[in-house]
């Protein structure tokens, strides 16, 4: 039983695998699959060695225009390395599919575990940032503490201070720091409406007084630093990984992928006259090529599914009246309209045909609808190949 689960796993891991293109990372030469374009269009398995001191591995791809990477990349991957595991390869799936043709930039973020020491360093380095601003924004001015922003924009330079601060970490729960709480926001309010000239009034005048209005501002001071620095320490509880090095590759190229063209053969109905009591149509094989208005890899499967298609019916056909119907030009029926596969080789088309009406004399040009289903084809063709 035993050998028959651990063949079962084996096999999920074939079929997970195989839904994936391989991509190897040379670490030393910084290429990918020996300096071979990348697979485009399909979902990719990045893999390569890694020394078994580095914990995190953290893949980011942008735009290939140019030789600097945007602030925002198109995709980002991570791996872990799982508690325990020694290993010297690694393997990340790449949820995001390359477009055929095309240059990326790769920025490849390597991360080791802090060790306690740098822990405790990187806490007292956002600790003293801290402290140093809240020092600079607040001041003593006229036995009233005075301060030289808005709540709100301290607020918010003092998020953007731890957030700088640990630019290069990454923590293994992959959280970002949210913001000081409402705590914090609450204290900076209070102290932004406190004016400590009123309370003097109640106290005695002279050299004990000022005592106790810069201790009644040291502690407003000191509570808003503690608050600071606890949150600070609720956020540094957990794993934490520091960036040790990177690897940038610009301008990678994709291969090229085929044009896809659907070749259809089918069925169809043209309606020559609507009418309930006397219904006027005809029939006739058609064959046609379809073009997709969407590429499956990156637009939604409604739009991948739905087509322009366009052909010819292969027979002349006839209506109520006699009349032969067939096309100009070819003596065929022309039809162009839009097609949407409901099934995997199955393309129902609706749209407009171009018909001839052989009359005495007078030969008549019209343009009617039709509705067919056909079997659909699908071609990959290499056009305009270097």
């Amino acid at each position: 039983m035993k050998n028959v689960l651990t063949i079962l796993c084996i096999l999920l891991s074939y079929v997970a695998f195989a839904q994936y293109e391989a991509v190897v990372f040379d670490y030393e030469k910084s290429t990918f699959n020996e300096n071979q374009p990348l697979p485009s269009e399909k979902n990719m398995m990045f893999s390569g060695s890694v020394s078994p001191q580095i914990t995190l591995i953290d893949v980011k791809i942008y735009k290939g225009s140019s030789d600097h990477t945007d602030k925002v990349p198109l995709s980002e991957a991570i791996w872990k390395r799982p508690y325990g595991n020694t290993s010297t390869n690694y393997f990340l799936p790449i949820n995001f599919k390359l477009k055929s043709k095309q240059k990326y930039n790769f920025s490849i973020n390597y991360y080791r575990d802090l060790i306690d020491m740098e822990r405790q360093m990187l806490r007292n380095n956002l600790f003293r940032l801290l402290d140093s601003y809240v020092d600079m924004t607040f001041t003593m001015k006229k036995k009233k503490i005075s301060i030289s922003k808005k709540y709100n924009v301290i607020v918010n330079d003092l998020d953007v201070i731890v957030e700088d601060g640990l630019k290069l970490y990454k923590n293994r729960n992959e959280m970002d720091f949210d913001g000081f709480s409402d705590f914090v926001k609450m204290k900076l309010k209070y102290i932004e409406e406190l004016n400590l000239e009123k309370s003097s009034r109640l106290l005695m005048e002279g050299e004990e007084d000022k005592k106790k209005i810069l201790a009644m501002r040291q502690q407003q001071i000191k509570e808003l630093k503690d608050l600071l620095h606890n949150e600070v320490d609720q956020y540094l509880s957990m794993d934490w990984m520091i960036l040790v090095e990177v690897k940038n590759i610009y301008q990678y190229p994709t291969e090229k992928t085929g044009n896809i063209i659907g070749l259809n053969a089918g069925y169809a109905a043209i309606l020559y006259d609507f009418n309930f009591d006397d219904l006027d149509y005809g029939s006739s094989p058609y064959v046609g090529i379809s073009i997709p208005l969407g590429n499956r890899a990156f637009k939604s499967s409604f739009l991948s599914n739905s087509s322009f298609s366009f052909g010819v019916f292969l027979s002349e056909m006839e209506n109520n009246e006699g009349q032969t119907v067939t096309g100009p030009f070819i003596k065929r029926p022309l039809y162009a309209g839009l097609g949407y596969r409901v099934f995997k080789f199955i393309r129902v088309n609706a749209g407009a045909t171009l018909i001839e009406t052989e009359k005495p004399g007078n030969n008549k040009v019209n343009v009617k609808p039709f509705i067919g289903a056909s079997i659909d084809f699908n071609f990959w063709l290499g056009i305009g190949d270097d």
